[in-house]
């Protein structure tokens, strides 16, 4: 696949030589290849990560950041109900903290 790629920039920078709308083609392929190179490395990155906590090979303040950066992607993949249903949770999780400060006081 990236083969396939570097051939195709190779052939659209040799068109580019005589036609200006390649090098749009050119710099945009180049682009799409950088992109797609970062989403895999952020992948790999993410399953190492994933390793090394189930092996504990992380820190405290380590885990504690992977936690938070799973617990955000987790967050990010709910739909609207779901999401309705926790801020419901949180919310009375508030309320029940004010209550007891109130009474505290």
């Amino acid at each position: 696949m990236l083969l396939l790629i570097i051939v195709a920039i190779i052939i659209l920078f040799i068109l580019s030589l005589n036609v200006p709308f390649m090098i749009l083609l050119l710099i945009s392929s180049i682009f799409v290849l950088v992109i797609s190179q970062y989403h895999k490395s952020r992948k790999i990155h993410q399953e190492l990560q994933e390793i090394r906590r189930h092996l504990g090979l992380m820190n405290s303040k380590e885990q504690e950041n992977f936690d938070l950066e799973h617990e955000i992607s987790r967050l990010d993949k709910l739909d609207e109900a779901e999401l309705e249903k926790i801020n419901e949770q949180i919310e009375k999780e508030l309320e029940k903290t004010n209550i007891t400060k109130h009474n505290k006081t």
